[in-house]
């Protein structure tokens, strides 16, 4: 399987992301399945670490399209960790504070690039020359996590 495949499936996860047809985990277990078995086929396709092809992975701006991404950047964590281990210039504590940093880091890209989507309602007040006014309303609305 090459990037261009694992893109193509990344772009097509962050779809299911923003139309909110992601499977739910309880009550659509059998999909929630399915689709966790092919993230994690396209995951071990993944190029391998220090592999410029690294580069070339796409990360797309949703928790779901973003994945990919989150996936190579946990994985050069602990493959760097275990480089360190064997290095054996750094003492335990360091190597897993910088290892933790690392975790850290890749957790924050992975939810400062997503924007999630949800339902909202509005409640408006206020006032006109004929006198009090109020209103609602209803619709959708998307964010980033911050």
């Amino acid at each position: 399987m090459d990037t261009e495949e694992i893109n193509t499936f990344l772009e097509e996860l962050h779809k299911l992301s923003e139309e909110g047809d992601m499977p739910h985990p309880v009550d659509e277990i059998e999909d929630y399945l399915e689709i966790v078995n092919q993230m994690k086929t396209y995951m071990f396709a993944m190029p391998k670490y220090k592999n410029g092809a690294r580069n070339e992975i796409e990360e797309f701006p949703s928790l779901l399209g973003a994945f990919g991404k989150l996936f190579l950047r946990l994985e050069d964590a602990y493959l760097r960790l275990a480089e360190m281990g064997q290095e054996g210039k750094l003492e335990p504590e360091e190597i897993i504070r910088e290892h933790a940093f690392e975790i850290g880091i890749a957790i924050f890209q992975y939810v400062s690039k997503a924007i999630v989507h949800a339902e909202t309602e509005s409640v408006t007040v206020g006032v006109s020359p004929a006198g009090p006014t109020t209103g609602t309303g209803t619709g959708t609305g998307k964010g980033k996590l911050g």
